[in-house]
């Protein structure tokens, strides 16, 4: 790594530290996520570990073309 390059990388590890203790202390709103009975579904299959073309099966849905 050259001294340029060096100097670069070093620049933006100290703007990052002398900005993270903010970033931590900024309060964050919560965000409520409805899904529906299908989407809790298909998130459960996927869980399991299914592909998407195995749970278009298990569910009966069909590509849209």
């Amino acid at each position: 790594m050259d001294c340029q390059t060096l100097a670069t990388v070093q620049f933006y590890a100290q703007q990052f530290y002398s900005r993270f203790p903010n970033l931590e202390r900024t309060p964050q709103k919560a965000v409520i996520i409805s899904l529906s009975p299908q989407e809790c579904e298909v998130l459960k299959w996927c869980m399991a570990g299914k592909t998407k073309w195995e749970i278009g099966i298990i569910l009966g849905v069909r590509k849209r073309c």
